[in-house]
Formats: structure tokens, C-alpha cells, sequence
């Protein structure tokens, strides 16, 4: 639900009662700190909390998206004006898949996403924004967020400088940092690490989800510029001969 006095304790009832007879599959909610609904390539400018609502085929999704500007009642029968703004098939399915975050039952959207956000890495999410920007292919986005919102300095400089551009030494030096932002990150949610290595947990649970897949990523990166230093070092190595 978004609009200028957004409910602050809508709940997933209170949405399908709104989108009655169209029975949504899914609620889910995006974590912050998040792009703009704008640079996602939603159509609206506006930075409430968003919800994104899976429906179980596109034409159900277009008789949803009519309702645009009608009106939702809270638990104290006000009104709000409610907006829908679009999102393409790619970008809500990528979304869905790596940052949702499911609304819960009777449980305020408000609250849920509170209570994930406050057991879910800051290092991660920059890693997983960051990533997701970058597979949907919104270079200019991803470039704008992280300058503005990413505080994962090795992260950043890994993403921001084009390593084709560095030396050897400099590779070494940024896989190195990416190195102790890893460790750190198994420090400080170690006992996320251990709930990670449990299939079910990763599927159910958004704060051990959210972990996993930031993990992963910076793991990969790491893995990336070895490669990249590997090569490079044997080209250097072969130039010598």
C-alpha cells in the first residue's frame, strides 16, 4: 500500500480484503535501505514502503492494477488512497526471488519488516541492492544507490573501479579487503552461518535468506578477482619468457 498517510498497521488480511475475488498469492515487502521505486523501473516517484503483490496470472494482475486510486480502510475505518504503480515481469520476478521478504499473518507489514531488518547484516543488504541493479541491468541506478547508500566501502570500490583497469598489486590489495569484510560478516553473524547450512531454514526464513545469498555473492566476487588475478599474473609470468 503506498500513499501520502500510508496505514501503519496494514496487515496481508487487510490487502486481500482489499483486492477481494482476486485472491494474491504473495505479499512481499522489500528491505531497506532500498533504490527508489523510480530507479526499479516502477512507474512512481514515491518512496513509501512498498508491497509487491504476486498474482497467479498477468490478465488477474491487470484487473489489480485498475484499482489504482481507490480507496483501503485501516483498523480504524480511514480511508487511504491507494497506488499501483507497474513493475515489469523481469523486475518483480527477481525481486520476488532474492529480496522478498513475505508479509506475515495478522502481523503489521510495519513490524515484519522491522524485525528482519534488525536481524539482517547492513553488509549484506548493500551486497544484495548492489547485485540486484546490477543483474536487472539498471547500470545507472546501481552506480547512483551506491555512491549515495552503500556503505560497504570494499564492496563498493570492488564494484565502482573497473578491475580490467588495475594492476596486480591493486586486485590483490581490494580481494584482500573483500577478504576481512567476508570474515567479518562470519563474525558477526556466525550464528546466522550455522543456520545457513540448513536447506529448510534458508527457504523459510528471510534474516538466514538475506545472509545466505549476501554470503554467497561476496564470496563470488572474491572467487571473480582471483581469477582475474590468476590470469593476469600468467600473461605477466608468459610476457617474461
Amino acid at each position: 500500500p503506498k500513499g501520502p498517510a500510508p496505514p501503519q498497521k496494514a496487515t496481508p488480511e487487510m490487502v486481500r480484503r482489499f483486492f477481494s475475488g482476486l485472491v494474491p498469492q504473495r505479499m512481499v515487502l522489500l528491505p531497506h535501505p532500498a533504490p527508489s521505486a523510480h530507479s526499479l523501473g516502477l512507474d512512481d516517484d514515491d518512496d513509501d514502503m512498498v508491497v509487491l503483490v504476486q498474482f497467479s496470472s498477468p490478465p488477474i494482475a491487470q484487473v489489480a492494477a485498475q484499482r489504482s486510486k481507490e480507496c483501503i480502510l485501516d483498523e480504524r475505518g480511514v480511508s487511504h488512497v491507494i497506488r499501483l504503480p507497474r513493475v515489469s515481469h523481469t523486475v518483480g520476478t527477481y525481486l520476488l526471488e532474492h529480496l522478498g521478504i513475505d508479509g506475515v499473518a495478522k502481523e503489521p507489514f510495519s513490524k515484519t519488516l522491522a524485525r528482519v531488518q534488525q536481524g539482517t547484516l547492513k553488509s549484506s543488504m548493500d551486497i544484495l541492492w548492489v547485485t540486484a541493479l546490477q543483474d536487472l541491468q539498471l547500470c545507472a541506478a546501481a552506480k547512483d544507490w551506491i555512491q549515495t547508500s552503500c556503505h560497504s566501502y570494499p564492496w563498493k570500490e570492488s564494484i565502482l573501479v573497473d578491475c580490467h583497469q588495475q594492476d596486480t598489486t591493486q586486485r590483490i590489495q581490494l580481494r584482500e579487503d573483500l577478504r576481512r569484510e567476508l570474515r567479518d560478516m562470519e563474525t558477526r553473524g556466525w550464528s546466522l552461518q550455522l543456520q545457513a547450512l540448513d536447506a529448510e531454514l534458508v527457504a523459510l526464513d528471510p534474516v538466514v535468506r538475506l545472509y545466505h545469498l549476501g554470503y554467497k555473492r561476496l564470496k563470488n566476487r572474491i572467487d571473480n578477482l582471483t581469477n582475474w588475478i590468476n590470469l593476469y599474473q600468467a600473461i605477466a609470468n608468459d610476457e617474461k619468457k
